[in-house]
């Protein structure tokens, strides 16, 4: 009954929305949280089940948690981050799970100057994503 009442109220949320060039098969969206479930920085499968879990929920667009990008700079202990090729396999394995259904990706990139800057992932190539 609650989602029928949801459904005749807010129309226009479960339909598609174009952000840039960005189709989003709808407008529910995961805002940036932080987790702490990264281990020293990289992915686990717990940061994995996490994120595919509200994939399958029916996010369409999913914003990630602060990233480092710089190895001396930890926003928390357990934030997940990016900044060398060891880090390819957890981020492979996240899109692609995350991906299986269709969801958009931004990774929410944590700069050492505090200006936090969102990336569009396409792909699972995660070098060249944060090649910006």
């Amino acid at each position: 009954k609650l989602g029928e009442v949801i459904m005749n109220k807010y129309t226009h949320l479960f339909e598609p929305i174009k952000i840039g060039k960005t189709i989003v098969k709808n407008r529910v969206f995961m805002p940036p949280i932080s987790t702490n479930l990264a281990d020293k920085g990289y992915v686990t499968e717990e940061l994995i089940r996490h994120y595919a879990a509200r994939a399958k929920g029916g996010v369409g667009l999913i914003v990630s948690e602060v990233v480092t990008v710089e190895p001396t700079y930890v926003y928390l202990p357990g934030d997940m981050s990016i900044h060398d090729d060891s880090f390819i396999e957890g981020w492979t394995k996240l899109f692609a799970e995350v991906h299986k259904l269709d969801e958009q990706t931004f990774v929410n990139r944590n700069l050492p100057t505090n200006q936090r800057k969102v990336v569009k992932v396409k792909s699972v190539h995660v070098s060249d994503a944060f090649a910006v």
